[in-house]
């Protein structure tokens, strides 16, 4: 009962029954790598309350039956990229009280979040959905993880947020990375609840229009990355509330047009604005275009 690392690697279409780990109580570190696993069975990982990290990478796992890592309570790790389910379903993560990171990156197929698919997590403060499926962030859907400090959506095909409650709960998010969505439009309040908010990207995202309160509550901002994006005019106030930002990259964009009261209200802290590759931009600049920086 001392066998504390234990890895199985590449092995084809690997099934794993329930139980299957039962007596290897002092196991702390358990890899499952490329062994086309489909099924993660419920009682899978029973009798490994030690166990700190259980990597699944490499997988395609089809199925996450109920209770699939129920007894995994000292669990501080979990890596579960290429998922190949449709729907994360409730309580999918019970019993993982100690989790605080969870990697759900390139996960394609995936497409619904189903409410209190992430209850139980108090612990989490990491989230990767990296290259998910997701194309909406649906109302209250991270509203169980109130220690969550990053989650990256990056490379997700989101054409909207859905209400002014989609990051509900999330008040100790300090970094959030939205960057090569789908979304063309920042509608006001789409931030609403992220007060402790640092840093959002939406870089490289086919945004036109940002409505005047898009940015509303996100008063601890340090840094917005708006690089490589379809806004055409940067429009009066279009940063207001943004009163700690110093850092601001909008280069590489189609914008065409700085209304002279752009920059005027909420930017006193700025430090750092990137405007260089702006093809489109009318070339005659004057000072009233940086008023108030």
């Amino acid at each position: 009962h001392e066998l504390e690392f234990l890895q199985i690697f590449s092995n084809d279409h690997l099934v794993i029954e329930a139980n299957a780990f039962f007596g290897l109580s002092a196991l702390t570190e358990l890899y499952l790598p490329q062994n086309s696993i489909e099924i993660v069975r419920a009682d899978t990982f029973r009798g490994l309350e030690n166990l700190i990290a259980l990597s699944l990478f490499g997988n395609y796992i089809k199925v996450l039956e109920a209770n699939a890592f129920k007894g995994l309570i000292k669990l501080v790790l979990l890596e579960m990229p290429h998922l190949q389910i449709l729907t994360l379903e409730r309580h999918a993560f019970v019993g993982l009280v100690s989790l605080q990171r969870l990697f759900l990156t390139d996960c394609s197929t995936l497409e619904m979040i189903e409410p209190d698919a992430f209850q139980g997590l108090s612990a989490l403060v990491e989230l990767d959905l990296a290259r998910s499926g997701i194309s909406t962030i649906r109302s209250k859907m991270f509203a169980d993880l109130g220690s969550l400090n990053s989650l990256k959506l990056l490379g997700s095909p989101i054409e909207a947020v859905e209400g002014d409650d989609s990051f509900q709960g999330l008040s100790s998010l300090t970094e959030l990375d939205m960057s090569k969505s789908k979304m063309k439009t920042l509608r006001n309040g789409t931030f609403a609840g992220l007060s402790g908010l640092l840093r959002l990207s939406l870089a490289e995202s086919p945004i036109r229009l940002v409505e005047p309160d898009a940015f509303r509550g996100l008063s601890a901002l340090a840094e917005l990355y708006l690089h490589s994006t379809e806004i055409e005019t940067l429009q009066s106030e279009q940063f207001r509330g943004l009163d700690n930002l110093t850092k601001l990259w909008l280069k590489e964009s189609k914008i065409r047009a700085i209304e002279t009261s752009a920059f005027r209200t909420g930017l006193s802290k700025l430090s750092e604005l990137d405007l260089s590759i702006l093809f489109w931009l009318d070339s005659t600049l004057t000072s009233e275009r940086f008023v108030g920086l």
